[in-house]
């Protein structure tokens, strides 16, 4: 600290150079002769700095500066940790939600590892990525969705596909060689994982005693939430597989709650017997059959993050170590490539355009004949212009006829797209992140689902104004067709988009601070034991236990045997007292009868 005088005044210059990095926060607080006082905040981030006080300066009649107070707050130091992601099951559009955390990570100085099955591209320098198994070799077998769709189901994850999946990575020799290290996983101060696919993995997180957090890519389901002691009342939160509702907050009648309750139990007879068994096994066949289940391990963990938002995804009753970070990789757009702003600007489509995308795992080459052509005679015949994110895009634009009006290319960046302002419609499959980043970005969807949480999403979307569903085996030239005029020409579903993007982007914190400030809290102040607070004894409880069934069981065991004991009692009162004295009367009669005749 140095004080030096100049003609105008005085000045101080404080340097500081931690031995580390670390985060500041300070607060001088000086005053004078004429009772003036400032406060100077500081927050920063840095290995070493020179704070230059210029503008603290004393006028020439103040002939003393007197520092009454210079005090650090807080100088909380946040060593570089190691954390892991384990991802090597994901898929693209889970790792684009996790992606801003694990740069974020980076940034604030940490060391991190992503165990992934697909590389991603100008990462900071502290990303270390490991490939145990591609995302083409993980999704080689991934069951068509169209098919499915044809056979009334949709676009899933079955069992038996993620189980071959998980012996992939674990025979790896990339996921073995972390595990043969000296330290093996306990070399990483926390591990975030994949809530959905990486279960399977569990054994192995359990057995490094690393601290963990959950991140799902959707609102997590009760059996999932309840990891943390956080159920969710099938009353009031329908469950994923239905959608009977028709309020958009979620609320149902008698009936509908009878059926979302009939899912509810279906969806945990499912998860319990027939899924967690065997994923189980997997990892209990490296490591031996006494380890606990993923129910027991997943309730030691630290915290679940849950992609959800309630203004899209409903309000529910959430616990302090669940936290909502919906919208996490939702950010402004950039400028276009030049050849795509040229096809999509006003002077070249004053209507505007339209963006075609059915996400990364739907592939539109294996669509049905008379599903593209529809598309084609319908976007022909439009006065927008379309862009179609298509796999193969060169060889489609060279054997097929594709309309004038009609861009197809391999990729587009869609969030780029969907906050162009001559943007006027998004035809999407609905999923999570892609509806999410339509609110963010107020474009009205077209939804054509396939499965999984699709289906939700976009009945969700419809219910609040800025969508209509269409199902994608009874799409046709016409339906089509007035489907997207209908959104074009109702200015209602524009202004409910810029309704629901208002809520979803007012917040206290951004979601991906509120990301990194959590993680950080689990590595400095969880990890040194400071859990209890957090955490709510609800985790070990079993459903019966948190909803006080046993309680109530109790209460009515204990009403049947006040019953039964005043049935009882009453009919012992009646036998000794009575029913004596009925018998008593009789025989008094009788007796003055034979008296009489005497």
């Amino acid at each position: 600290m140095d004080l030096s005088e100049n003609g105008s005044g005085e000045k101080l210059f404080l340097y500081i150079k931690p031995s580390q990095k670390m985060s500041v926060h300070t607060t001088l607080v000086y005053s004078s002769n004429n009772d003036i006082s400032q406060h100077l905040n500081l927050n920063l981030l840095s290995s070493s700095s020179l704070f230059d006080f210029s503008a603290m300066t004393v006028q020439n009649g103040v002939k003393w500066i007197f520092f009454g107070v210079i005090t650090f707050l807080l100088i909380s130091s946040v060593l570089p940790e190691r954390i892991l992601f384990l991802l090597p099951l994901s898929t693209k559009s889970h790792k684009i939600l996790i992606e801003p955390l694990i740069n974020g990570m980076a940034r604030k100085g940490h060391e991190v590892t992503v165990l992934t099955n697909e590389k991603t591209e100008n990462v900071p320098n502290s990303v270390t990525q490991l490939l145990p198994i591609t995302s083409t070799e993980f999704l080689a077998d991934y069951p068509d969705p169209f098919e499915n769709k044809r056979r009334g189901g949709g676009a899933t994850f079955p069992i038996q596909f993620i189980v071959e999946g998980c012996h992939k990575v674990i025979q790896n020799k990339t996921f073995q060689s972390i595990l043969m290290e000296a330290e093996g996983l306990t070399q990483f101060d926390l591990i975030v994982m994949d809530g959905f696919l990486s279960n399977c993995l569990d054994g192995f997180v359990h057995a490094s005693k690393v601290p963990f957090i959950i991140v799902t890519s959707m609102p997590a389901p009760s059996y999932v939430s309840e990891r943390a002691g956080n159920f969710l009342p099938p009353s009031i939160i329908p469950v994923l597989s239905f959608r009977g509702y028709n309020q958009p907050d979620g609320g149902m009648n008698f009936g509908e709650r009878l059926k979302n309750f009939v899912h509810f139990l279906l969806a945990r007879i499912y998860m319990n017997f027939l899924v967690l068994p065997k994923l189980e096994q997997v990892y209990r066949d490296y490591l031996g059959n006494d380890y606990p289940g993923i129910k027991e391990i997943e309730e030691g963990a630290s915290m679940i993050f849950m992609n959800s938002h309630f203004s899209m995804n409903l309000p529910r009753p959430l616990l302090p170590a669940v936290v909502e970070i919906g919208g996490m990789h939702c950010r402004e757009p950039k400028p276009l490539k030049s050849d795509v702003e040229k096809f999509v600007s006003k002077s070249a489509s004053p209507d505007g355009f339209i963006y075609f995308s059915v996400g990364s795992l739907i592939d539109l080459n294996n669509a049905p004949e008379e599903f593209i052509q529809g598309l084609f005679s319908t976007f022909s015949k439009l006065k927008q212009r379309v862009l179609i994110k298509w796999k193969g895009a060169q060889g489609i634009n060279k054997t097929r006829d594709v309309p004038e009006n009609v861009w197809i290319d391999d990729w587009f960046s869609q969030q780029d797209i969907l906050g162009h302002k001559n943007i006027r419609l998004f035809i999407s499959h609905g999923g999570l992140l892609s509806m999410q980043e339509a609110v963010y970005h107020a474009v009205p969807v077209l939804g054509i689902p396939f499965g999984v949480d699709q289906d939700t999403n976009v009945h969700n979307a419809v219910l609040q104004g800025f969508a209509l569903k269409l199902e994608i085996d009874e799409v046709n030239e016409k339906l089509l067709h007035d489907s997207i005029t209908q959104i074009l020409e109702d200015s209602r579903f524009y202004k409910n988009a810029k309704r629901i993007s208002n809520v979803f982007r007012q917040r206290p914190v951004p979601p991906l601070d509120t990301a990194l400030f959590w993680t950080e809290y689990v590595m400095t102040i969880m990890h040194k034991g400071n859990n209890t607070f957090i955490q709510s004894p609800s985790r070990t409880m079993s459903i019966f236990q948190y909803y006080s069934t046993d309680i109530l069981i109790f209460f009515l065991l204990l009403l049947i045997i006040m019953i039964l004991v005043a049935k009882n009692t009453l009919k012992i009162v009646y036998q000794l007292f009575i029913s004596k004295d009925k018998k008593l009367k009789p025989a008094e009669e009788n007796n003055g009868i034979k008296s009489k005749r005497n």
